[in-house]
């Protein structure tokens, strides 16, 4: 029989649009219960509770917090949680808010959905859960890794495998392969990304370090070239039907 599992969220809006997720992804929650601690400190203390016979996991907010820092800092204070610490960044609302073409889907303009990137738990959690429970939640997990290794790690607890994310991997592999090599071929000193938000643009070289990596941004970056690429490519295809 599975294991019962206890995930432990922020806030009551997080344990719906998680509800959500899971279910998109085709996770079942028959032995998933979320629950709602009231903050990042709290669900650290609350998943500490969880009696001998659940599994505890954990899912907060980055909130432009670097990841792994705050992975550590909750696995200081519960260590047993150790491969069970989940982050979303910047924040599980922008998981959802990821799929331009879903919220435009639902007639929100561009100024709506900043408006709900900043201020996210207001008066607009009804449109938020309407936009999870719609979530292309492939492409998603496919564009943020933290969404990804969320629905695996859960997977995983659950005992229901999720193995079409699994074998992307070997496509994202080839994927920064790829990239490296576009990148190898610009001057180095040429600038190729500039944030959206202000910030220092990256050169080639920086960029190809991303990509070498497996950073965030370098997988980031090696998704949207090539999403970019494959839609010029069908616009092309259809202009000479």
């Amino acid at each position: 029989m599975p294991q019962h599992v206890r995930l432990v969220v922020e806030g009551p809006s997080d344990e719906a649009l998680v509800q959500a997720l899971l279910l998109r992804a085709g996770l079942p929650l028959d032995n998933c219960e979320v629950v709602s601690a009231g903050g990042r400190d709290r669900a650290a203390w609350v998943a500490s509770l969880v009696q001998r016979d659940e599994q505890a996991a954990i899912l907060v907010d980055t909130d432009g917090e670097d990841a792994e820092i705050v992975r550590e800092q909750i696995l200081r204070r519960v260590p047993s949680l150790r491969g069970r610490v989940f982050v979303a960044t910047p924040n599980i609302e922008a998981w959802i808010l990821d799929d331009e073409a879903l919220a435009r889907g639902v007639s929100r303009t561009r100024a709506e959905l900043s408006r709900l990137t900043t201020n996210p738990r207001g008066e607009d959690d009804l449109d938020l859960l309407t936009l999870a429970s719609l979530l292309d939640v492939d492409r998603s997990a496919a564009r943020n890794p933290t969404l990804r290794e969320f629905l695996l790690g859960m997977s995983a607890l659950l005992g229901a495998p999720i193995e079409r994310f699994h074998a992307d991997s070997a496509g994202r592999s080839l994927s920064r392969d790829v990239i490296a090599g576009l990148l190898r071929e610009v001057s180095p000193s040429e600038v190729v990304w500039k944030p959206s938000a202000g910030g220092t643009p990256l050169t080639a070289k920086a960029m190809l370090e991303q990509v070498q990596a497996g950073t965030e941004l370098g997988r980031q970056y090696a998704s949207d070239l090539l999403r970019v690429s494959r839609d010029l490519l069908q616009r092309k295809a259809k202009k000479q039907q």
